[in-house]
């Protein structure tokens, strides 16, 4: 440095000072950015406690509100108040459909067990808190209403929304489901003896095991349910739609399947004795080891049917020359 200017001197001196400041310029902005950063995190965390607490909030008097037995206005506003809170805190809403479906298990339960006129339709709090599971919990349907083992004997559920229900092991004799939405639900070991189910839509349900003893369904849609090892002996399904309908095994021993759409259906192993299949499309169905003995085909269409021989069906069962081979 000693062979520099007096003027060379100053003007490094200066480029160091200035070096320096832009160092202590440019920390203080990454401290600054830094503080701020930190004091948005807390802000934002703070503000989703304050949230959450009230969530809390919320949920807690909604369920003490529900519990409410004296007031049936009180339980239907849980029961929104609740659907509400569900939809401002996606988190929580398969908890608050586990609590919804609880209510409607036991208050159905309750009902079903006391002192009723025929088919009565189920209290205001019950059909809110079933409108709220199907429409505003779960509009998408990906997961099921848990309703296994309701106990609703009797009662007038017609034109309800219980698509992906799980009503597995229900005990629904003589239940009125006229119009009912039951898609993608889960029947199975379910009890619908003597059920009213025109014009029900089941498509794709699971109702294997299912007792469907004299159950009746006019214009019902079952496309590709499964019934596999159900009863049906005596049930009335006349003019559905049941197009690649599992039957395997199933007992239909006297039913009346008359005017419905069986093509591509399985019945393997299926007891169709004295069973009334007049003018049913059985088209390109199986019918391996099924029992025809006594059924009624007049009118059938038999057409690609697999797994029994024309010879032995109308050896068997009552054909005439409508019947369709």
């Amino acid at each position: 440095m000693a062979a520099l200017t007096a003027k060379d001197r100053a003007e490094l001196r200066h480029q160091q000072v200035q070096g320096r400041l832009q160092m202590v310029t440019t920390l203080t902005v990454v401290l600054g950015v830094a503080f701020t950063a930190l004091g948005l995190i807390y802000t934002a965390r703070t503000l989703e406690a304050t949230q959450q607490a009230q969530v809390t909030d919320r949920y807690a008097k909604s369920v003490e509100q529900l519990g409410n037995k004296d007031s049936l206005d009180s339980r239907i506003g849980a029961i929104y108040a609740l659907g509400r809170l569900a939809t401002d805190s996606a988190r929580d809403g398969e908890t608050i459909a586990e609590v919804l479906s609880a209510f409607v298990r036991e208050h159905v339960r309750r009902y079903a067990q006391g002192k009723r006129q025929a088919a009565p339709v189920p209290d205001g709090d019950v059909l809110a808190a079933l409108s709220v599971l199907a429409r505003r919990l779960n509009p998408d349907h990906k997961w099921s209403m848990d309703l296994q083992g309701l106990d609703a004997h009797g009662l007038d559920l017609n034109g309800l929304d219980l698509r992906r229900a799980d009503l597995n092991h229900a005990r629904m004799s003589d239940v009125h489901l006229e119009g009912a939405r039951l898609e993608q639900a889960r029947l199975e070991q379910a009890d619908l003896t003597k059920s009213h189910l025109g014009d029900v839509h089941l498509d794709g349900a699971d109702l294997r095991g299912a007792r469907l003893i004299e159950a009746y369904s006019g214009g019902g849609a079952l496309p590709g349910a499964d019934l596999r090892d159900a009863y049906l002996s005596k049930a009335h399904i006349k003019g559905a739609d049941m197009r690649r309908v599992r039957l395997d095994g199933a007992d239909l021993n006297g039913a009346v399947l008359s005017g419905s759409d069986l093509t591509g259906a399985t019945l393997t192993g299926a007891d169709l004795t004295d069973a009334d299949l007049t003018n049913v499309k059985l088209t390109n169905a199986r019918l391996d080891d099924a029992n025809l003995i006594g059924a009624s085909l007049y009118g059938t269409d038999l057409h690609g049917v697999t797994g029994i021989d024309p010879a032995e069906v109308r050896r068997i069962a009552k054909t005439n020359a409508t019947t369709k081979f």
